[in-house]
């Protein structure tokens, strides 16, 4: 066996893709979903506990659930008032923000989980909640879409540390899923 040593030289370059984020701390979980019809009380709840978070230093900011149907309100019509209160209030406090984006719910109304143009054919009811019909193609892209809509509107906010989507289990235990749902689907 021969062994062989040898130099390797290894430059490295940095490339700018946008602003990096790295904020390490505590963030209080928000409760509840945007997804109620009555926006108003989420909100105040949402920022009430927001304030109450700036007042303990280890905390860097709050993780917000935000439903979908909220601010894509239907085909390609998106209402950002109340997300763009949310990231003044964030801003305000100093506080970062980490956004579910959220295409279902654990309540026992389907509220604003989906676009209203999708929420009658494309919203099913689980054994714990409502989930929109993520795993039809068609459904999935309006999500992307909105997706790529919230990046174009927010990816360079100082306040947004990251952003995510639902939990992808249905909960179809003792309930019976549409006939083309598949979990490979989903």
């Amino acid at each position: 066996v021969s062994t062989q040593s040898s130099r390797v030289f290894v430059t490295i370059t940095s490339e700018a893709t946008g602003t990096k984020r790295w904020n390490p701390g505590h963030y209080i979980k928000t409760q509840g979903t945007d997804s109620r019809v009555d926006q108003s009380v989420y909100w105040t709840q949402v920022f009430s506990e927001m304030d109450k978070a700036a007042t303990f230093a280890p905390m860097k900011g709050a993780f917000v659930n935000l439903a979908w149907g909220s601010f894509n309100t239907t085909g390609s019509t998106y209402v950002w008032t109340a997300v763009d209160a949310l990231f003044a209030k964030a801003t305000s406090l100093g506080q970062k923000l980490i956004i579910a984006i959220t295409y279902k719910n654990f309540a026992s109304a389907v509220g604003l989980i989906a676009p209203t143009d999708l929420r009658s054919s494309n919203t099913h009811q689980t054994a714990t909640g409502w989930i929109s019909a993520v795993w039809r193609t068609s459904v999935m892209n309006r999500y992307i879409a909105a997706y790529q809509e919230f990046a174009t509107r927010y990816k360079d906010h100082p306040a947004l540390e990251s952003v995510s989507w639902s939990e992808s289990a249905p909960s179809w235990a003792g309930a019976t899923p549409p006939a083309d749902y598949s979990n490979a689907a989903l």
